[in-house]
């Protein structure tokens, strides 16, 4: 196991082998929406093409489970929000982790493709 500080919280990180894309790292506030409606706020850990990990205390998703997340990003001093369609993938203590829900959506990719490209053009935190 690989352990990793978040504001000097240490947490467990599994390390997998054989990922399809590059995952980049990501500290950014998330909504998570069902039927419309937040039910949960958690942070982005990190986002790659294929989808993105949630950390959050939220235990109320269930494998399989189409959620609405909704994510600011700062461009040029303005605010841009962005919300795509996600399906729960994988549940664990710290948080969720989903993929895009409608892969033959252009929408909900391009929202996942923003993020992936504003977080590789913005400093994150160390």
């Amino acid at each position: 196991m690989i352990y990793k500080s978040l504001n000097g919280h240490f947490l467990e990180v599994e390390q997998v082998e054989h990922r399809q894309s590059h995952r980049v790292p990501a500290f950014l506030d998330v909504l998570i929406y069902q039927r419309g409606v937040p039910t949960a706020a958690g942070t982005l850990r990190n986002v790659s093409r294929d989808g993105l990990f949630i950390l959050t205390d939220f235990d109320g998703a269930r494998i399989n489970q189409k959620v609405d997340l909704e994510f600011s990003m700062s461009s040029g001093g303005e605010k841009q929000s962005r919300r795509m369609s996600a399906i729960v993938v994988r549940k664990s203590v710290g948080g969720i982790a989903c993929e895009c829900a409608d892969g033959d959506d252009d929408c909900h990719f391009l929202a996942l493709s923003d993020l992936v490209y504003w977080l590789k053009s913005t400093r994150l935190p160390e």
